[in-house]
C-alpha cells in the first residue's frame, strides 16, 4: 500500500513537471515567432556599432552624448558584437536565450508550487507587455532576469537566514546596481526590500557593503559625467525635460493603462490580483515587493505612460508574476480550494480572452495593408522591391486604424513585426534593412550631404553609418534639442522641438550661427562639454553650469 502511494506521488510529480516542461516550450515557440526588432532598439545599436569601430560610445562621432538609456544592455551587446559584427540576430539570440532563463527561474527555482508554476507560465504566455518585449531589441529582457534573480536571492536565501550573511546583503545590492545600470527607473522595483534589508542590518559595514554592491553604477555616473558632461542620459532631459505639465502628463499616464486594459486585460489584471495577495496570505515578506510594484505603477502613470503599449507594464507585471507564484495553495485549507478554483477560471478566461484574435500577443499583423505586403514578403522575396507608402496616405491611415494607435499609444509589434521579424529573417530575408527609414539611411550614406534631420532616427542613423550626423527632432540624441520646449502637439516619448533658426547651418558649418542669442550662448557651453577636451578647466566650468547653474548668463 506505501509503495503504491509512492509510486503514484511519483508519478503525480512526474506529470507535473512535463506539463511544466510543455508549457516552457509552447513559451520559447512563441517567443520566437514574435521575436521582432523596435526601431528605438537601433538608437542603441548605432552607439554600440561607433564603439566597436573605435569612434567611442558616440551617436553622431562628432560629439559625446548619451543618446541611450540602457547602458549595462548595451555593453552586454557590444561584448557580443564585437565578434559578430551583425547586430539583428545578435540582439535577438541574447534577448531569446536571457528570456527563457528568466521564465524558467520563476518556473522552477521561484514558484512554491506546480499550479503557480503554471499560473505564472500561462500569465507571462497570455501577456502582450511580457512577450512583445521579451525579444524586440530593447533591454526589457536583462531587466527582466535581474528582476527575478534579485527576488530569487531575496525570497530564497535572504529570508531563510537566521543571521544574514553579508555576501547575501551585497550580493542583494549588487543585483540591483546592475538593475539601475540597465535603466535608472528599475530603483523603483528594488527600493523597498533595499530599504527594508538595510533597516534590519543597520551597521556601518553593512551600509559600506551595500554601498559597494552598487560601485558599478557609481563608477558608471562618474564616467558619464566625465565623457558625457552629464549624471543622466541626453534622452532623459529630451523625454522629461519638455516642460509639459504634470497634469497632463499624469493624465496621459491613466489613459495608457487605460489602453493596456483594452489592449492586453490579463497585465493589469494579473498587477491587481497581485496587491492582494499579502491580505489573503498574510505573507509580510511579499509587501517589500507589492510596494516596489506600486511605485512603478505610479511612477509610469506619472510620467504618462509611454507610446509603447504595455513596454512600461512589463516590470509590474513580472514582479507580479512572482508574488502570485507565492502562493502556496495547501497552508490554506479553509479558503485555498476556492481561491484555487475562482483565481484559476478567471486566469483562464483571461488567456483565452488574450489569444483571440485581436487581444492575442501571437497575431502579429494588425495592419491590412502590413499583412499583404508581409505576404508578398514571404512569397517572392527574391523580386520584392520596396515602394514607400506616400506620407499622406499613411497618416491618413495610421489614423482610421484605432488597433494600431489608441490615445496616442501604438503597438508597436504590429507597426514593425511585418519588416522586422524574426520569421522574415529565417526566410532570408534582409530584415530591418528593408523597412524604409533602413532604405532612407543607407540611401544618406551613400549621399554628399552628410547632415539630415529625421524624427524617427533608428534604423536611419543606423544606416547611414558614420559619417553621417543625424538631427534628431525629438532630442533624443540632440543635446540642445533636448533642452528644449516641444511644440504644441506632443506625443509622449516623441517631443518634436521647434528647430532653432541657424540649427542646421551651425551643425553643417560646424560653428555657432544660431540667431537667438540666449540659445546661442546655450549652444556654445553644450559644444564645449560635448565637442571639447575631456579636462578642459572651461569644459568643467560649463559642466557645473549646466548641471548645478544657469544656462544663461
Amino acid at each position: 500500500m506505501t509503495n503504491n502511494l509512492v509510486d503514484n506521488h511519483e508519478l503525480t510529480f512526474s506529470l507535473r513537471i512535463n506539463i511544466l516542461i510543455v508549457f516552457l516550450a509552447l513559451f520559447v515557440i512563441m517567443l520566437i515567432g514574435n521575436a521582432w526588432v523596435n526601431d528605438d532598439a537601433y538608437i542603441t545599436f548605432r552607439t554600440i556599432d561607433n564603439f566597436i569601430n573605435g569612434y567611442g560610445l558616440r551617436w553622431n562621432v562628432i560629439e559625446r552624448v548619451q543618446a541611450y538609456t540602457n547602458p549595462l544592455w548595451m555593453f552586454v551587446l557590444s561584448g557580443f558584437y564585437f565578434f559578430t559584427r551583425e547586430i539583428y540576430f545578435t540582439s535577438l539570440i541574447v534577448s531569446i536565450f536571457i528570456s527563457v532563463l528568466t521564465v524558467y527561474l520563476v518556473v522552477f527555482k521561484i514558484a512554491k508550487s506546480a499550479f503557480s508554476a503554471l499560473l505564472a507560465l500561462v500569465i507571462l504566455i497570455s501577456s502582450k507587455a511580457f512577450l512583445h518585449y521579451s525579444a524586440s531589441g530593447l533591454e526589457n529582457p536583462l531587466t527582466n532576469v535581474l528582476i527575478v534573480l534579485f527576488f530569487l536571492v531575496y525570497l530564497k536565501i535572504y529570508l531563510e537566514q537566521a543571521v544574514h550573511k553579508r555576501q547575501t546583503i551585497f550580493l542583494l545590492a549588487f543585483i540591483a546596481g546592475l538593475a539601475i545600470l540597465n535603466r535608472m527607473d528599475n530603483l523603483l522595483i528594488f527600493m523597498p526590500a533595499l530599504v527594508l534589508i538595510w533597516w534590519e542590518n543597520r551597521s556601518w559595514k553593512n551600509m559600506a557593503l551595500m554601498i559597494a554592491g552598487f560601485m558599478p553604477f557609481i563608477v558608471w555616473e562618474l564616467f558619464s559625467l566625465i565623457y558625457y558632461g552629464f549624471f543622466f542620459p541626453n534622452t532623459a532631459y529630451a523625454k522629461l525635460g519638455g516642460g509639459i505639465p504634470h497634469y497632463k502628463l499624469a493624465l496621459q499616464g491613466i489613459v495608457y493603462l487605460v489602453e493596456s486594459f483594452l489592449r492586453d486585460p490579463i497585465t493589469l489584471f494579473t498587477i491587481a490580483i497581485a496587491f492582494l495577495v499579502p491580505f489573503w496570505t498574510k505573507q509580510r515578506q511579499l509587501w517589500p515587493l507589492v510596494l516596489g510594484i506600486l511605485l512603478t505603477v505610479i511612477y509610469v502613470v506619472n510620467v504618462g505612460g509611454d507610446f509603447m503599449s504595455g513596454r512600461f507594464l512589463c516590470t509590474p507585471l513580472l514582479g507580479s508574476v512572482i508574488v502570485l507564484s507565492q502562493m502556496s495553495w495547501s497552508s490554506y485549507p479553509t479558503i485555498g480550494r476556492k481561491l484555487k478554483s475562482k483565481l484559476s477560471l478567471l486566469i483562464l478566461v483571461l488567456s483565452m480572452l488574450s489569444l483571440s484574435s485581436y487581444l492575442s500577443p501571437i497575431n502579429w499583423i494588425e495592419k491590412p495593408y502590413e499583412f499583404v505586403r508581409a505576404r508578398v514578403l514571404e512569397t517572392f522575396p527574391e523580386h520584392f522591391i520596396y515602394v514607400p507608402r506616400p506620407e499622406a496616405d499613411r497618416a491618413t491611415h495610421l489614423g482610421q486604424k484605432r488597433r494600431v494607435v489608441m490615445f496616442n499609444v501604438s503597438n508597436e509589434k504590429g507597426i514593425y513585426y511585418p519588416l522586422t521579424g524574426l520569421r522574415l529573417a529565417i526566410k532570408g530575408i534582409d530584415v530591418p534593412a528593408i523597412h524604409f527609414w533602413a532604405i532612407e539611411g543607407q540611401l544618406a550614406r551613400q549621399s554628399e550631404e552628410k547632415v539630415f534631420i529625421k524624427g524617427a532616427v533608428g534604423f536611419f542613423g543606423f544606416y547611414a553609418g558614420p559619417d553621417v550626423h543625424v538631427i534628431d527632432l525629438f532630442g533624443l540624441s540632440d543635446p540642445l534639442l533636448a533642452r528644449l520646449p516641444p511644440s504644441r502637439v506632443w506625443r509622449v516619448g516623441h517631443l518634436e522641438r521647434t528647430f532653432p533658426q541657424g540649427y542646421f547651418e551651425s551643425i553643417k558649418q560646424k560653428q555657432n550661427l544660431l540667431v537667438d542669442q540666449k540659445l546661442a550662448h546655450l549652444y556654445d557651453q553644450l559644444r564645449l562639454v560635448t565637442q571639447g577636451d575631456l579636462f578642459d578647466p572651461n569644459r568643467w566650468r560649463a559642466i557645473w553650469a549646466l548641471n548645478f547653474g544657469t544656462k544663461e548668463k
